[in-house]
């Protein structure tokens, strides 16, 4: 019983809360903020209803007190479909002032900002829904209307065709040189180049198959999920880094077709804060964003970032490589072994022969949603017990280097330990949760990783010395 009353009252602070950033109280908004906004955007409150929103459980329920049930509803989609809460409701930065004017024709949204500056959003409320939300402190004409037919499925689709994508940008045709589709789960998948062009979104592809896509002030790096290593995305915005695994998003980041690069068109709405609207009665998809202007500075790496996320690729890309050094299990010393990694985009396979004897063959293939391990020891065919800890044998994780992942998708400090004519050694300190980093030398002229080593614990993974390469 207590369980189920902690559950109950779990959901309706949530409730509470949701109910309590979608809407500020008019008690919050003061006498000065209104004169403030209004006399500066003219703006005669007798033309308009101000939203009394301070019944909270009416709110909840999608009532809206003082004005019609359809029109606030209407306006709180505009209000976040129109990614005005985003471009706003930051850092408490705001204090917002929302009016309905009497026609129901349109209603705005006032802020005044903690600098004394305001801005105005204001939202058409015809019945079509079709007019976006304009801002009066942008005072650009870069906003953009894509306009697609809804995808076929992909079973539907025959792509040996090459058949151009017919859509329309501010009422003018456009084709899409890749055909948008439906995946089995329901996802809406686009091409990315295209839509990039549309949009302005400056996109680079890399060799280690990871995409860029940069916006204003916005950097989005984007790997295979279908691989062994956990990569996902990360969005670098303002100087920071957010890191996403795959289950912040759709497990498949991005797919190929055709040797063309498709993304789910909600991952990018969402990061690009784009408009979506679906006409299910004409089988059309709407969609509104502003063109990006790429104002921001791309040097997101330094010199020797750079220089070891090279490293890291190359270490990846090859197929096979020979490694020896020593590892050290939870209780035991260290032991020295030598190591054949074999390995292609979704298998792995190692064979390691260590200094006491034993031998060891450690393979996993990764799935489309799971991950499969076997780990032999000694030639025979029983297994090594996989649960809880039992199962962490050191080389299950021996071709994963913490330089993979963490390098192109984390802050770190460096620091360059040392340089000759042929070597060049870092520390680099991870910044997270764990007390952890590595050493790490590499060859000058080929940049091919010579030296590796573990400081510290990094998840599930064992302390390892890796005294020398072959790849």
């Amino acid at each position: 019983m207590k369980k189920y009353l902690f559950i109950i009252l779990a959901v309706q602070l949530v409730l509470f809360s949701f109910s309590s950033v979608v809407f500020a109280n008019t008690d919050d908004v003061s006498k000065e903020v209104i004169k403030k906004i209004t006399s500066e955007y003219n703006i005669d409150l007798n033309e308009w209803i101000q939203f009394d929103i301070a019944d909270i459980p009416e709110v909840v329920k999608g009532n809206f007190p003082g004005i019609n049930k359809n029109i606030g509803q209407r306006v709180v989609r505009k209000y976040y479909a129109g990614g005005i809460q985003e471009k706003y409701h930051k850092n408490g930065d705001y204090k917002p002032l929302f009016l309905v004017h009497k026609d129901l024709g349109k209603a705005v949204i006032g802020f005044l900002h903690s600098n004394d500056k305001t801005s105005l959003v204001e939202i058409e409320l015809s019945e079509d829904e079709v007019a976006p939300a304009t801002y009066a402190d942008s005072g650009d004409d870069s906003l953009l209307i894509l306009k697609m037919p809804v995808p076929k499925a992909y079973s539907e689709l025959d792509f040996s065709q090459n058949t151009d994508f017919k859509t329309t940008v501010n009422g003018s045709s456009y084709f899409f040189r890749g055909e948008p589709f439906v995946s089995s789960d329901n996802l809406t998948f686009i091409p990315v180049r295209d839509f990039s062009e549309v949009f302005g979104i400056k996109v680079e592809y890399h060799n280690d198959q990871s995409i860029k896509l940069m916006g204003d002030n916005l950097t989005v790096i984007i790997s295979p999920t279908k691989s062994l290593y956990d990569k996902g995305v990360v969005v670098y915005k303002n100087g920071e880094y957010t890191f996403y695994n795959g289950y912040d998003y759709p497990e498949y980041l991005y797919v190929l077709v055709n040797d063309l690069s498709y993304l789910p068109l909600r991952f990018i709405l969402e990061t690009f804060g784009m408009n979506v609207e679906y006409d299910n009665m004409n089988k059309s998809i709407t969609i509104r964003g502003n063109r990006i202007t790429n104002k921001q500075n791309e040097n997101l790496f330094s010199a020797d970032q750079k220089r070891l996320i090279e490293a890291a690729v190359a270490y990846e890309g090859v197929s096979q490589v020979k490694v020896s050094g020593n590892h050290q299990a939870m209780v035991t010393e260290p032991v020295h072994f030598d190591a054949e990694i074999t390995r292609s985009g979704t298998s792995e396979t190692i064979k390691a022969q260590e200094s006491t004897g034993d031998q060891y063959i450690a393979s996993r293939t990764c799935e489309s949603n799971k991950e499969v391990i076997k780990i032999l020891p000694n030639g025979t065919l029983e297994y090594v017990n996989l649960f809880y800890l039992a199962g962490q044998h050191p080389y299950f994780y021996l071709g994963i280097l913490e330089l993979d992942g963490i390098n192109k998708y984390k802050k770190m400090d460096i620091k360059k330990v040392s340089e000759s004519e042929d070597l060049v050694e870092y520390f680099i300190k991870i910044i997270d949760k764990y007390d952890s980093g590595f050493e790490i030398k590499l060859n000058k002229n080929t940049n091919k990783i010579m030296y590796y080593k573990q400081i510290g614990r990094y998840y599930w993974y064992q302390p390892k010395e890796l005294q020398s390469f072959t790849y």
